[in-house]
């Protein structure tokens, strides 16, 4: 993937968002959680790629989910 980035980015960017979408991103608490292409993400940081903005949706920003940290959570006997 980083490979097909550097060869030709445009050309990647176009197919990837006809096939597969945005990168979609949420916010959420002042962080960033990529629900869609991050696979893609980590190739274009991989690549030292320039992520065009069409290729990037931003679904929820400041959204009411609510977040729980892992240290807070109830773990079952040996999972955690």
């Amino acid at each position: 993937m980083a490979e097909a980035l550097t060869k030709n980015p445009s050309e990647f960017w176009r197919k990837s968002v006809a096939k597969d979408g945005p990168i979609e991103i949420w916010i959420i608490n002042d962080g960033y959680f990529i629900t869609n292409g991050n696979h893609r993400y980590q190739a274009a940081l991989k690549a030292g790629a320039t992520i065009p903005s069409d290729a990037i949706k931003v679904l929820k920003k400041d959204s009411a989910i609510p977040t729980f940290s892992l240290e807070n959570l109830t773990w079952m006997p040996g999972k955690k």
